[in-house]
């Protein structure tokens, strides 16, 4: 499962998200601020944060470090503005198995982009008719499940 860095000012909320995350499999780290959040981010693959104070200071540091970024606030964020910085956009109250939907999306999205990186065996091929085509795809990364 994924390394995530989970960031809420929200002490309850906080308490009961990392404990969901770690139930589900996830390494989870902790933070309330903008200082705990970059403190902690190293090594994650994905951050779940709320709108803090300093957001748009974490969302480019985040960026910057290669984290995919979940939002989840409380308030319908401007997807305009942050469309460009975030994977995906949650609204609380948001169910917890949406919540980790997410995160595997995003984790796959992230696989999805290692593999296409260096030393990547790419095929190509030409259909010359209009025809139906199978593509079998053997994926493997070792030492993980």
């Amino acid at each position: 499962m994924a390394r995530v860095l989970l960031i809420e000012d929200d002490p309850e909320q906080l308490e009961l998200r990392a404990s969901i995350l770690v139930q589900a499999g996830h390494q989870v780290e902790t933070a309330s601020n903008l200082i705990g959040a970059l403190e902690r981010c190293g090594g994650c693959q994905v951050a779940v944060m709320d709108l803090i104070p300093q957001s748009e200071e974490l969302l480019e540091q985040l960026r910057h470090a290669g984290t995919r970024i979940i939002v989840l606030s409380g308030r319908e964020p401007d997807r305009t503005a942050l469309s460009s910085r975030v994977d995906d956009f949650l609204v609380k109250p948001c169910p917890s198995q949406r919540l980790l939907e997410s995160i595997a999306r995003v984790c796959l999205l992230l696989l999805l982009l290692l593999l296409a990186g260096p030393g990547t065996n790419a095929q190509t091929f030409r259909v010359s008719k209009q025809s139906e085509v199978v593509a079998d795809l053997d994926l493997r990364a070792p030492g993980m499940d």
